[in-house]
C-alpha cells in the first residue's frame, strides 16, 4: 500500500504536487487558497472542502470561516461533516450574542475563526466512522488540533491509500492561530 497525503491548504508545493501526480484519475486537485479536491465517481462529484465547479455532494473536514464561506459558494445538494462540527455550523448567533460575555474566557472562545451565519449539514457523521459515497468507502477519523472539530477522511483505492486532512499549514509555513 502506498500512502498518499493531500493537504487542502498548501504545506509545501512540491508536496501537492508530487502527491497529485500519484492520484487515481478520478480526484483531481486544483491549488489555491482553498485548494479543490474533486472526486469523481457515476457520474457525479464530490468536493472536499470547496469546489468552484458546481459538486452534488461537500464534504467539510472542519468548520472554520474561511472553509465554510469558502464551501457556501459551492451549491453542492448535501453537505456532509462530522458531528464535531455541529456547534460551529448551526447556533452562530446564539454564539456571537454571547461573545461580549464570554470573550476573555479563553476555553470558551478557544475557537474565533467560527462562521458568523449557520451553514448546517444534511448529514453528521459519527465519531470513528464510515461513509460510502458512489461505491467510495472513507474512514472517518477525527483529528482535532487546527480546529477542535478537525476530521480526516481515508480513502483506499487499488492499494492507494488518500487522506483529505483540512487545514494544517498556510503557504509560507505559517500558523494563524495555535490553540
Amino acid at each position: 500500500m502506498k500512502p498518499c497525503w493531500i493537504p487542502l491548504t498548501t504545506l509545501f508545493l512540491l508536496t501537492i504536487q508530487a502527491a497529485a501526480k500519484d492520484l487515481p484519475d478520478f480526484v483531481s486537485v486544483r491549488e489555491a487558497s482553498v485548494n479543490e479536491i474533486t472526486i469523481s465517481g457515476g457520474g457525479k462529484k464530490l468536493a472536499v472542502n470547496f469546489s468552484k465547479e458546481n459538486s452534488d455532494t461537500l464534504l467539510l473536514t472542519h468548520a472554520r470561516r474561511d472553509i465554510v464561506e469558502a464551501a457556501r459558494r459551492t451549491g453542492a445538494n448535501q453537505v456532509i461533516a462530522h458531528a464535531s462540527s455541529r456547534e460551529f455550523l448551526e447556533g452562530t448567533r446564539d454564539h456571537w450574542d454571547s461573545w461580549w460575555e464570554k470573550r476573555f474566557d479563553y476555553y470558551g472562545q478557544q475557537v474565533t475563526e467560527r462562521p458568523t451565519r449557520d451553514f448546517a449539514a444534511d448529514r453528521y457523521l459519527d465519531e470513528q466512522s464510515e461513509f460510502t459515497w458512489e461505491d467510495l468507502s472513507f474512514e472517518v477519523i477525527p483529528t482535532p488540533g487546527y480546529t477542535r472539530d478537525g476530521v480526516t477522511y481515508l480513502l483506499e483505492h487499488e492499494g492507494t491509500r488518500i487522506a483529505f486532512v483540512g487545514d494544517l499549514i498556510l503557504a509560507g509555513g505559517l500558523l494563524r492561530d495555535l490553540y
